[in-house]
């Protein structure tokens, strides 16, 4: 059975990929600074911390969570994310820090950590990217 980190499993996209992987007969291990959602709460195949990735430590915690729970990574899936509607001109040094410490260095902290596991387990990496990376859109030239 595989065991799966999905960071922003509270709602939106990252609790679409909680409920699947659940359905499916994973192990999830849900992250998020918000409860978990309550239609996932009384699996015995999920469980749900609520941390804020922006600290140093919890990556670090929720690796450490992970493999108390569940013994094993498979794959962590990063899809914590915030965004921005303002125009460049608007934008403040304040909401770049903002976006990397939430939309970056989570990422790779979690991945860094998460490595020697995926190792064993021979493992995959999952990071989910906006569509802006794609294209430019109005109003948000400083999201990253």
């Amino acid at each position: 059975m595989a065991t799966i980190i999905v960071t922003g499993s509270s709602q939106g996209v990252g609790l679409g990929i909680a409920k699947v992987f659940s359905d499916q007969g994973c192990q999830v291990f849900g992250v998020d600074q918000k409860p978990g959602a309550e239609e996932l709460s009384s699996r015995a195949n999920y469980h749900h911390v609520i941390l804020d990735l922006r600290e140093r430590d919890g990556c670090a915690a929720v690796i450490e969570g992970c493999l108390a729970r569940f013994g094993s990574i498979d794959a962590p899936i990063n899809n914590a994310g915030v965004g921005n509607g303002r125009p460049f001109l608007e934008t403040e040094d304040e909401d770049y820090e903002c976006f990397y410490s939430v939309n970056v260095r989570p990422v790779l902290r979690l991945c860094r950590m998460a490595l020697l596991e995926l190792k064993k387990s021979r493992g995959s990496i999952v990071n989910i990217a906006s569509a802006f990376g794609l294209v430019g859109i109005a109003e948000s030239a400083g999201y990253v």
